[in-house]
């Protein structure tokens, strides 16, 4: 529950204040180090694939972001969850 609140927080944020918060770049960053660590629990995994990858994917400012500021096994991860909401 608290993920998805945070997912909806952080969505907000993004779209009035930008990359450029804090908040924004800790997450991102946060993102790509869980993500890209094999020792991450896949619960913990599929959390962040769901509650912030998926919304991030649901937006044009959050597909430009994630495409930015994501890299390795994290954009990985957000790719296959954007191809959840859009199947090519």
């Amino acid at each position: 529950m608290f993920l998805a609140d945070f997912g909806r927080f952080f969505m907000n944020l993004l779209e009035e204040v930008g990359e450029s918060d804090p908040v924004v770049q800790k997450t991102f960053a946060t993102m790509n180090e869980l993500l890209n660590d094999d020792a991450t629990d896949q619960e913990v995994v599929n959390l962040l694939q769901i509650e912030l990858c998926e919304i991030l994917a649901s937006s044009k400012k959050g597909i430009g972001l994630a495409e930015k500021l994501l890299h390795g096994k994290a954009l990985q991860y957000f790719n296959m969850a954007r191809g959840w909401l859009k199947p090519e």
